[in-house]
């Protein structure tokens, strides 16, 4: 029964760090695309970019931590699951 509650936890893990990372490459993209075709843009929109880079600068740090913490996670979560496999595999020998 743990063994199944610890698969969904991993599954879990594994959507939400590829959900995190997903993002991380969205927002990279958004800081690509802020800074084409700057020639045809007026001072007002020039600033608005600038805004919006910080502001994605800001949130692709934040990210990264999460990113880390998840991949932590995710490591505990399998170093659990060998453990339980282990234990298993002692128990039916």
């Amino acid at each position: 029964m743990e063994e199944v509650i610890l698969n969904d936890i991993i599954e879990a893990q594994m959507k939400n760090l590829a959900s995190s990372e997903k993002m991380k490459g969205c927002l990279q993209k958004r800081l690509y695309f802020i800074g084409t075709n700057n020639s045809k843009k007026s001072e007002y929109e020039k600033n608005e970019d600038e805004i919006i880079k910080m502001k994605t600068y800001s949130q692709i740090e934040k990210l990264d931590e999460v990113i880390i913490t998840r991949k932590n996670d995710l490591t505990e979560s399998f170093g659990r699951y060998i453990e339980e496999l282990e234990f298993k595999d002692k128990n039916i020998e």
